[in-house]
């Protein structure tokens, strides 16, 4: 699986994924977005499509779709305790969902690229 998902991306693309992955693998080498966008020529519109894309194969997850399923889940709580007529029904606080999206890796983002750094790192 793992190869099928290399086989779809650009090395940009890696590049990309690699900053969302330093936190957690402590290979904070100091490159940032703007570097990365600087040194391959980009703009901030073809960095969204690296991230939608990497969105798309499952690499990467939306903080504020998180936000928007916790909210989701509060709502639908609150309604069906209402329709089940408890009393003293109280919605959890809704959280803020900000306009500009954000990213954090997902699991499989990271397990993706610790199979790679592993496997080429001993050879």
């Amino acid at each position: 699986m793992y190869y099928e998902t290399l086989d779809q991306l650009s090395l940009l693309d890696l590049m990309i994924l690699r900053l969302y992955g330093s936190t957690y693998l402590g290979t904070g080498d100091g490159d940032d977005i703007w570097k990365v966008m600087q040194d391959n020529d980009i703009d901030d519109s073809q960095t969204r499509l690296i991230r939608e894309k990497l969105e798309r194969l499952g690499l990467i997850r939306s903080r504020n779709d998180e936000k928007m399923e916790e909210n989701m889940k509060n709502v639908m709580q609150y309604v069906e305790d209402f329709s089940k007529g408890k009393k003293n029904l109280k919605l959890k606080r809704l959280n803020n969902i900000p306009r500009s999206e954000s990213y954090k890796i997902t699991s499989f983002g990271l397990k993706f690229i610790k199979f790679f750094t592993e496997e080429y790192s001993s050879n």
